[in-house]
């Protein structure tokens, strides 16, 4: 079903065992995103044999750049410049990041503002082992209304900034994300239900 969307799924796989992501990565999806480091850590080794693409989509704490950073293809959720300077000083190649959108200004959320970002770009432009491949947003929760706003919006801020990737899109919103030109999907829950109930 995913994977003839034409857009990158990313499976949201923090909810999946080793053998659910074994089973997946046969039906051919090869990218998975974790949101907490130690599962990541521990999913990759055990899965050392598959050439999986892992990407980091939850909030990455400073403290946690050294044991993730080259561990990963793609991180999801930078809006710090701290992060930014421990990925310079960690990493051993140049890594795709995403800026993280906190678009409601919700607390319970991390991210940089609307009006923060080019700012925050300028700020970060020094840093030589980065490469911003776009901006990511979550949508809103059982709102489509103010997801569709949502997404627009970043999405014409991300095609003003010149970025060609756009990561935006869950299992309730991807078919909105897909609209407004979302080019990287992270799906969980969807996922998971097509997977057979026992998988050996």
């Amino acid at each position: 079903m995913f994977k003839d969307l034409n857009a990158l799924i990313v499976v949201a796989s923090k909810n999946l065992n080793v053998k659910e992501i074994e089973y997946l990565y046969k039906l051919g999806y090869h990218d998975f995103g974790e949101n907490k480091v130690s599962s990541l850590l521990v999913k990759k080794n055990e899965l050392k044999d598959l050439n999986i693409n892992w990407h980091f989509i939850g909030n990455l704490q400073t403290n946690k750049v050294k044991d993730i950073i080259n561990e990963v293809v793609c991180i999801h959720s930078i809006y710090k410049v701290s992060q930014v300077r421990l990925i310079e000083k960690y990493s051993n190649k140049i890594i795709p990041i995403f800026l993280e959108i906190n678009y409601l200004k919700l607390p319970s959320r991390s991210g940089l503002e609307i009006d923060e970002v080019e700012s925050f770009i300028e700020e970060i432009k020094k840093y030589k082992k980065i490469k911003i491949a776009g901006l990511m947003v979550i949508g809103a929760i059982n709102n489509n209304l103010l997801t569709e706003e949502i997404f627009s919006n970043v999405s014409i801020l991300n095609e003003k900034l010149g970025f060609n990737e756009l990561s935006m899109g869950m299992s309730d919103d991807y078919e909105i994300a897909l609209k407004y030109r979302g080019t990287t999907l992270r799906i969980g829950r969807k996922i998971r239900e097509e997977l057979p109930s026992l998988i050996l």
